[in-house]
């Protein structure tokens, strides 16, 4: 019930709110400004891009040997 409720919460306060102007606190302008929604195009974001949508077109499987503990039983 509490994940509907901080859903609800957030929709309200998205619809509600104004741009990035009506950020009183410096900290989260800036946070909203220079991560959540940047104005730039840095240089590395192209060459990111490329590798994201080479990995996912790659569709090689990966074998992982898991070398943790095994179920709820530590015994020592």
């Amino acid at each position: 019930m509490d994940f509907f409720h901080s859903a609800q919460s957030y929709i309200k306060h998205f619809l509600k709110a104004g741009d990035e102007h009506s950020i009183h606190s410096p900290f989260v302008f800036s946070f909203y400004s220079n991560v959540i929604r940047p104005q730039k195009n840095y240089y590395c974001f192209d060459a990111i891009e490329h590798l994201r949508d080479r990995l996912c077109d790659n569709h090689t499987l990966i074998n992982v040997t898991d070398l943790g503990a095994r179920g709820g039983n530590n015994q020592h």
